[in-house]
């Protein structure tokens, strides 16, 4: 409109003036370190310790019975560096339960006789019944596991028999009542694929497979030992720290 009132401009509002930023450490160079040592160096030399590492862990389990000649030479030869370092790590000792093919666990079943040879008592070592906590289970597995040597066959057995035949004196000792005691040892195989889909459990009567069985008899037990098993040991304790063979402890 002619003769309208013009609106005046506003004056700028002043901005506050920037505050002056600190000057941190050049980069490349650790806080706190004299002298600059450069980091990128400690940070390449920690990982490349931790891919040794833990590539150590996956030859050492890799290194079983069958493993590639390759695999075998990087952990199991005397002058390579991965076998001294696996050596001194303890590392070295193979890891068959986590294998991509898992061997079976081993159980020892026992049947008590009395005179007339009627059974009195059943049982198994290890017993999730009776060996409770788990690690008083895992201890009598490693019992029943441990009754073998990888020999040949003839010896295997040999030695078989005489674990079963100390097992049976030991029931015998303690069970008054029986004459004679049945003695088998089992190798109890994971379930199969086909078992798994149809629901069996790992009790299923097909996952057990009978290795060797053994007798014993009241008449060939050994002379008996003291009553005070303590004192026995005692009077003649093994001499472990002169001996030549084994790794210390």
């Amino acid at each position: 409109m002619v003769g309208a009132p013009t609106k005046p401009t506003p004056p700028p509002v002043p901005q506050p003036p920037a505050k002056p930023r600190a000057s941190g450490p050049p980069r490349g160079d650790s806080p706190g370190r004299p002298g600059g040592i450069p980091a990128l160096f400690v940070r390449c030399l920690i990982s490349l310790w931790i891919v040794w590492h833990f590539s150590g862990v996956f030859l050492a389990a890799l290194s079983l019975e069958g493993a590639s000649p390759l695999v075998q030479n990087a952990t199991q030869h005397p002058k390579s560096p991965m076998q001294w370092y696996l050596d001194a790590s303890y590392m070295n000792q193979g890891r068959p339960l986590f294998a991509p093919i898992v061997g079976p666990a081993h159980v020892i079943r026992y049947d008590l006789l009395d005179a007339t040879g009627q059974t009195i008592e059943k049982g198994e070592l290890p017993s999730r019944k009776l060996h409770w906590p788990r690690l008083f289970y895992h201890r009598h597995m490693m019992l029943a596991d441990q009754s073998d040597f990888p020999v040949s066959q003839q010896m295997s057995d040999y030695w078989q028999r005489k674990y079963l035949e100390a097992f049976g004196n030991h029931l015998l000792a303690i069970n008054e009542k029986a004459q004679t005691v049945r003695l088998e040892r089992l190798a109890h195989w994971p379930l199969r694929q086909n078992h798994v889909l149809e629901g069996r459990k790992l009790t299923d009567p097909e996952t057990y497979e009978v290795l060797i069985q053994h007798t014993v008899s009241r008449a060939a037990l050994p002379p008996s030992l003291p009553p005070n098993q303590s004192l026995y040991w005692q009077n003649s304790p093994p001499n472990t720290a002169t001996r030549n063979l084994g790794i210390p402890r």
